[in-house]
């Protein structure tokens, strides 16, 4: 028992730490979207486009730890 306890503390260690990453990446695209905004031509729509898709898999990669991180809590 004691084993699967550290176990899932370091799981939950590597959750916290993989939240701060998105959080930071999060920050940094949305920098670059504003910085984008101001640009109208083809290809800064096209480069938004990508910043709007960047934005959705951080968002869901930070919805699926939270969960992992929940699950992880509940074990305890």
């Amino acid at each position: 028992m004691d084993v699967e306890r550290k176990v899932n503390e370091k799981l939950l260690q590597s959750l916290l730490a993989s939240e701060r990453s998105i959080d930071q990446h999060t920050r940094a695209v949305r920098k670059l979207k504003r910085a984008s905004e101001n640009e109208l031509d083809f290809s800064k729509k096209h480069e938004m486009y990508s910043i709007e898709v960047m934005l959705r898999s951080l968002d869901q990669m930070k919805r699926i730890i939270e969960r992992k991180r929940s699950l992880l809590k509940s074990l305890k």
